[in-house]
This record gives structure tokens, C-alpha cells and sequence, in this order.
């Protein structure tokens, strides 16, 4: 099992909110796509931040998964966060918003990602 599909697993067993994104994810594709996931995961994210549904606690436990599965310095969750989510942010105008929820590994992927 890959460290994307790691990450994932992990997500969603921390953050009970994101198990219905999950579970609709499953029973489209029939196996966990990270990539797809996090691309699902992102508007669900943006409708936090914007307030459209509560739970901004969530977007935090989020964004403190993503900071300590970047210090394990593996490539295929690297890549699985900048190219699914940190860019899906940025491509909606929500990257700049959400550097101060990053911690450090993330803010720097994000400047390594999309140069903010």
C-alpha cells in the first residue's frame, strides 16, 4: 500500500466528516484514487472556508495531517498533495487564503507548487 492511499486512510479515520467523500469515492471508482479523492476533497474544503457548511476545525485537523505526512518525506504523498490539492486551491483562488492554516512542509510545497 502506497503512502497516497496511507495518507487518505488517514484522513479520513481522523476527520469523521470526510468518510461520506470517501465512501461515495469507493462506491464510484471501485478502489481509492488518491489524487481523484483530494480533487473531490478540495470543494468540500472551499465550502468550509467559506463558511457554506460549519466545521472549520476540520480544514485545521486537515491541514495538520497534510504537515505530518510531508515529514516523511515520501514522494508519492508529496506529489499527491501538490498536484491534487495545493494546485486545485490555487486554480480556485483559495491558496493565498489558506497559507496561514499550512504549517511550514506545506506552505513551502505550496511556494515550491505554485510559487505563493
Amino acid at each position: 500500500m502506497g503512502r497516497g492511499i496511507i495518507l487518505v486512510n488517514n484522513i479520513v479515520k481522523n476527520i469523521p466528516r470526510f468518510r461520506n467523500i470517501f465512501e461515495e469515492h469507493i462506491n464510484f471508482y471501485g478502489e481509492l484514487l488518491p489524487h481523484i479523492f483530494f480533487a473531490e476533497l478540495t470543494s468540500v474544503i472551499i465550502d468550509l472556508v467559506d463558511g457554506e457548511i460549519s466545521g472549520t476545525e476540520d480544514v485545521e485537523m486537515l491541514m495538520d495531517n497534510l504537515e505530518k505526512e510531508l515529514s516523511f518525506d515520501d514522494e508519492e504523498s508529496r506529489n499527491v498533495i501538490a498536484l491534487s490539492f495545493i494546485e486545485n486551491l490555487q486554480g480556485q483562488g483559495y491558496l493565498k487564503g489558506m497559507k496561514k492554516l499550512m504549517g511550514p512542509r506545506l506552505r513551502a510545497l505550496a511556494m515550491e507548487t505554485c510559487g505563493i
